[in-house]
Formats: C-alpha cells, structure tokens, sequence
C-alpha cells in the first residue's frame, strides 16, 4: 500500500499489533480515502498482490461511501491467502482526515498509519 501511494488507515488486529498489543491477525482492515485517485492506487496494490474480491460489493466510491467494505484474497506466494478488508467510512469514528494520525518519522521502521488511540476507545 505505501509502495503504491494509496492513502489508508490500519485497524482491527494489525493497528493492535502496531500499537503494542499481542494480537495475531491474519486479516488485514483498511480504512481509505474513497478519492478516484487513491482507488486507482489502491487497485494497482491489490493487483501487485495477486488480490481478487471474495465477496460483493465490487471496489467502488460509491459502495464504499454508503458504508459498504470490499473484501479480497492474496495469491501472491510471499501473501498467499492473506484477505484485505478496505472500507471508507466507520460508523462512531470520525472521518479519515480526523481520524488519521499526524505524520511523524518513524524511528522502528514501521508505517505510522494506525488509527488514532481516541479512535479505539
């Protein structure tokens, strides 16, 4: 998703394992800003990971701003069988620029692209 631009928040058991805590996921949910140009992004990433949609609705603005999530399958080796569940909208969480941390260096690495912890509570 960096590589590629797309413009994200990580939540759900991957941002619980960003900020600490010792859970294991083997899904990964992402919040996007639904712009046509970050679609654009976003279907170049899942495309260079071998991602097709499992379930309906198809990746779209609209879908998405009506609160609806798209969901794929990696079948990429190296991501073979991860599913990535990408919504625009949370209902109770305010909206992506609110809730999108300020950019900060990062010192481990990481993407520091996590909700915000009043986001989790």
């Amino acid at each position: 998703m960096r590589k590629n631009g797309v413009r994200y928040l990580l939540m759900g058991g991957q941002a619980c394992v960003f900020y600490g805590a010792a859970e294991f996921s083997r899904d990964l949910d992402l919040v996007i800003l639904p712009g046509d140009e970050n679609l654009d992004r976003l279907r170049h990433a899942l495309a260079e990971l071998e991602a097709s949609p499992i379930a309906i609705p198809p990746l779209d603005r609209d879908a998405l701003s009506r609160g609806h999530a798209a969901h794929f399958r990696c079948r990429r080796p190296d991501v073979l069988g991860l599913r990535i569940d990408v919504m625009s909208r949370l209902r109770g969480v305010p909206s992506f620029q609110r809730s999108r941390p300020p950019r900060k260096p990062s010192t481990s690495g990481s993407p520091n692209c996590a909700l915000r912890n009043s986001c989790l509570t």
